[in-house]
């Protein structure tokens, strides 16, 4: 259509991990990284960080996030989180080798952390903590709940979060390409994985149309995963 602005390209994965970087206060001994969740648009400076800032309640540790393109459709997206989360960890252990590093991650921000940790392991030895808050299905790797440095914070009733069945790929096309519209051709294309999981897809057909789901009430998990990474850093270093 004539006078129609083109929609502004998006960052490159070097410009994403160049903004990541000096965001980090490197003067503090330890950093907590945060990935928000898919579509996700609030500011960080005047919203989300303030939000998480208050969450961690602490004022020596750098909090900052790692932006990635999340966009909605989650295979992209969380490929785009994995690309840049794995520069900046490299970069990080490069720069401050003995700065304590900490990750947090909201939905698809927590499944680019666990894809990174799961296919790095070398830079998952050097990670000190990591909260997966709502840690989606169709994500490469899981974590326990209650044990170990790098775990999952998952809601009661959270669909999403429930174990699949079939093969992942076919999963994730599915869910992909339903994210470019709920198309008779579709539909059909993608029917037998979705008669497979019923109760994801009717979650994530709710959750395309903006109807509440437990997916959603994820303000008390955050809670609870900032207070467990709290207690992993422990007291205030002198």
């Amino acid at each position: 259509m004539a006078g129609t602005t083109p929609p502004a390209a998006r960052p490159t994965v070097a410009q994403y991990v160049q903004r990541a970087l000096a965001a980090i206060d490197w003067s503090k001994d330890s950093a907590l990284l945060y990935l928000r969740g898919i579509g996700d648009e609030t500011d960080w400076a005047t919203k989300m960080g303030p939000e998480m800032a208050k969450r961690l309640n602490r004022t020596d540790v750098s909090l900052s996030e790692v932006p990635y393109a999340n966009v909605n459709t989650p295979g992209a997206g969380s490929a785009s989180g994995e690309a840049v989360l794995t520069e900046v960890l490299a970069e990080l252990r490069r720069r401050k080798p003995q700065m304590r590093v900490f990750l947090a991650g909201l939905s698809l921000g927590a499944w680019s952390i666990g894809d990174t940790l799961a296919d790095n392991p070398g830079l998952r030895q050097g990670i000190a903590g990591a909260a997966l808050i709502a840690h989606t299905n169709m994500a490469k790797a899981h974590y326990r709940m209650d044990a170990g440095l790098i775990r999952e914070f998952n809601l009661p009733g959270d669909n999403f979060s429930r174990p699949i069945n079939g093969p992942r790929e076919k999963v994730l096309a599915a869910v992909d390409a339903l994210y470019d519209g709920i198309k008779p051709l579709t539909l059909l294309k993608h029917l037998p994985t979705m008669l497979r999981n019923p109760q994801v897809f009717w979650q994530f057909y709710k959750f395309s149309i903006h109807k509440p789901t437990a997916h959603d009430n994820n303000g008390p998990y955050q809670d609870a995963a900032f207070g467990w990474l709290n207690t992993l850093i422990g007291p205030p270093r002198p």
